[in-house]
């Protein structure tokens, strides 16, 4: 796959092992208050980036006119993540990580809008 093809430079992969173990060890040397919050972030993300983009392709199959899909789709991503930023704020005292699932569920939104409906759309469109 990176190898040389037609006469083509090969693609090399250079990552400095020393400074990437720095790094590592400079991460594992936060303070556990961050470490934890990290690791809820990544919860968040596994979770709420597959719902969006699951909401904008329910959302998808309706039958009205796309504007009014994708306006139905990004205000139902926003009011969960709304809602989810006020009920979470008597188990995340830090609302920088409250706002997570508002942005995840945006995200998944905007990867399900271009990325997942393309593919969609070709797959339906090469088996026509």
């Amino acid at each position: 796959m990176f190898g040389k093809k037609k006469n083509k430079e090969g693609f090399k992969l250079n990552i400095n092992k020393e400074q990437a173990e720095k790094e590592y060890e400079e991460y594992l040397n936060q303070p556990p208050e961050v470490l934890e919050n990290l690791k809820i972030c990544k919860i968040f993300m596994a979770i709420f980036i597959p719902v969006g983009i699951l909401v904008n392709i329910v959302f998808w199959e309706l039958p009205f006119n796309s504007i009014v899909i994708n306006l139905m789709s990004v205000g139902s991503c926003l009011l969960v993540g709304t809602i989810l930023f006020f009920t979470n704020k008597n188990f995340l005292t830090n609302w920088k990580l409250r706002l997570v699932p508002l942005i995840c569920l945006c995200v998944g939104w905007v990867i399900g809008m271009f990325c997942i409906q393309s593919i969609i759309l070709i797959i339906l469109n090469v088996a026509e």
